[in-house]
């Protein structure tokens, strides 16, 4: 993957976390109440592509940089 492509694919998936954000808000009820992310919330995460975001691309993960992934 080029970086011009790697930069562009990290953009869209940054702005793609943040247009999850009126969800997380709507969980936060859930979230504080049951301590534990609703099913809507962890579906969206995964189809985001939240939970590899450190995982190395040999193992299919994003491998992005820690900056990024905070």
């Amino acid at each position: 993957m080029s970086t011009h492509t790697r930069a562009q694919s990290t953009t869209d998936l940054l702005a793609a976390a943040r247009a999850l954000a009126p969800l997380v808000q709507k969980s936060l009820p859930i979230m504080e109440s049951e301590n534990r992310l609703p099913l809507p919330l962890v579906t969206a995460l995964r189809e985001l592509g939240a939970f590899r975001l450190a995982v190395p691309r040999a193992y299919g993960g994003l491998e992005l940089d820690p900056m990024t992934q905070v």
